[in-house]
């Protein structure tokens, strides 16, 4: 057998070639959760943004309803802070998982 000389990107390539004919369907479930991991964080900013938008906005009303009632009369602000939640938390539980497998 003869040993060939090639770039690191061409065994990448090859990696990824082989990757790809073996278990097409888990590397695509891998890549999409990996660009959703890397992005929860850009997401998590954006949701806090919202949601003191909107907290800066209704103090800005100054209104003297019921907070409660406010708050679960705008749409965007719920939906934000259960987004932003639901971003915590699978962050929190991702945390978990490698903490425990060490």
């Amino acid at each position: 057998m003869q040993i060939i000389e090639i770039s690191q990107f061409q065994a990448f390539r090859r990696s990824v070639a082989m990757v790809m004919q073996v278990v097409p369907k888990e590397l695509r479930y891998v890549t999409i959760l990996t660009l959703l991991g890397g992005s929860s964080p850009a997401i998590a900013i954006w949701l806090n943004k919202v949601i003191i938008d909107e907290i800066t906005r209704l103090l800005s009303i100054a209104t003297r309803q019921n907070t409660i009632a406010l708050i679960l009369s705008q749409p965007l602000l719920l939906s934000s802070i259960a987004g932003s939640l639901l971003v915590n938390l699978v962050d929190y539980l991702e945390w978990a998982r490698f903490a425990i497998a060490d």
